[in-house]
């Protein structure tokens, strides 16, 4: 924590600038056509400055307790398939408020990673290198010249727009 003394000598030549600047304000009052909104203006300055002087900021949320984290570590170790989440939503059951990314930070920082995902999706360089092989299907039916209706199913590639496979069947469900 800064001394008095050490924020009044700041304090008072950051006084001396803002006084400088409402001087400056006051000269343009003169030559502008909203007087006013300027000298309200400057006004809401210095209060904002001197705020930011005099009352400090607060530090953030309060640390989580010893006892929450050792809980939080135990609840991992008896059930180690549970994730923040969950272990976040039991907290939350027992009438702690501990968000799930603060959850996370405690199990890292104990030892605790996260497995790795079963499926990581695609990296663009392979979808863009598949679309070489971008296929479409159509299923439709027609009637035959003996008035008997055909089921077609037809698989083309769209960018050569090559025939890969086509079929008619007069019954889709059998085998």
């Amino acid at each position: 924590m800064e001394s008095f003394r050490t924020k009044i000598r700041w304090s008072f030549r950051y006084s001396i600038r803002i006084l400088v600047e409402l001087l400056k304000d006051l000269w343009k009052y003169y030559f502008t056509p909203y007087p006013l909104l300027l000298i309200l203006g400057s006004i809401r300055r210095i209060i904002r400055r001197l705020k930011i002087i005099w009352l400090a900021k607060p530090r953030g949320r309060p640390p989580i307790h010893e006892n929450v984290v050792d809980l939080i570590i135990e609840m991992k170790r008896s059930n180690q398939i549970w994730g923040a989440q969950r272990i976040s939503d039991e907290l939350q059951l027992m009438g702690i408020n501990v968000s799930k990314k603060t959850v996370l930070k405690i199990l890292r920082i104990n030892g605790f990673v996260p497995p790795r995902t079963r499926f990581t999706p695609p990296s663009w360089r392979s979808v863009l290198d598949s679309l070489h092989r971008y296929w479409a299907m159509d299923f439709t039916t027609v009637f035959d010249s003996n008035g008997i209706q055909l089921f077609i199913f037809a698989i083309i590639e769209v960018p050569s727009r090559k025939l890969i496979l086509i079929n008619s069947t007069e019954h889709p469900t059998r085998n």
